[in-house]
């Protein structure tokens, strides 16, 4: 059964952060989605998205991934490849464990536009810690049951 998840703070899933994109992911197992709007303010050029931003989301995709395959992590190694300017319009990124080795966890992730034309891909290498070496509380990260599965990847 996949689940939402989000964060209170973070900058691409904090709901109670008035500067950023308030994400939500479904997760399901090691694979993670979200469909969002990005807000004007984080854009670039008019009408696009800022780069900054696209990797963000990329490696935040990808740490839901691994979280929803069990694993908490924090951002080792990130590559991001930009293939087309994205647009402030509705996007969705999906990403998915790849491997899991020791104590790194392998993940891909990309974003498309409505029309699912690639916009961006990413991978990346997370190093798993325990989590209470980063979380100041236990509701950090809130977690909720959510009908139904996520989207195959694109």
């Amino acid at each position: 059964m996949a689940r939402v998840a989000y964060s209170h703070h973070c900058f691409v899933c904090g709901q109670d952060n008035p500067y950023g994109l308030r994400a939500r992911f479904r997760i399901d197992g090691g694979t993670s989605e979200t469909n969002l709007r990005p807000p004007d303010h984080v854009r670039g050029f008019p009408g696009i998205l800022q780069g900054g931003v696209v990797a963000a989301l990329l490696d935040e995709t990808m740490w839901y991934a691994a979280f929803g395959a069990g694993f908490f992590t924090l951002t080792a190694e990130l590559q991001v490849r930009f293939r087309r300017p994205t647009p402030l319009s509705t996007l969705r990124a999906h990403g998915e464990v790849l491997s899991h080795r020791r104590q790194i966890v392998l993940c891909r992730a990309q974003l498309v536009d409505e029309a699912g034309e690639i916009l961006a891909q990413g991978e990346g290498k997370f190093f798993v810690i325990p989590p209470q070496k980063v979380l100041q509380d236990k509701e950090e990260v809130v977690v909720e049951s959510c009908p139904g599965s996520l989207h195959p990847p694109v």
